[in-house]
């Protein structure tokens, strides 16, 4: 029997981390992970370029009613400015 390949075997999710509680009761949690992506580039302009990618997250849990997150990214050479 061949073994089954995982897609996610190098995210170890039994990461202990903390979760902020607010007074009103909702909460945040923010779980450590590191994507890596691929995706076809362009150089027809190259250094002069700009290469867009995107990547798509969901969740296991709760469908898109249920769950609000907030991605601001404006640069790969910039962190994230906030997660909700």
């Amino acid at each position: 029997m061949k073994e089954a390949i995982i897609a996610d075997e190098g995210f170890d999710g039994t990461y202990h981390t903390n979760v902020v509680v607010k007074h009103n009761g909702s909460c945040l949690y923010v779980p450590p992970g590191i994507f890596k992506s691929t995706c076809k580039i362009d150089i027809t302009w190259f250094p002069f370029d700009d290469q867009h990618c995107d990547m798509k997250f969901g969740s296991w849990t709760y469908d898109g009613n249920q769950v609000f997150s907030a991605l601001q990214l404006t640069s790969v050479s910039h962190p994230v400015h906030a997660f909700k």
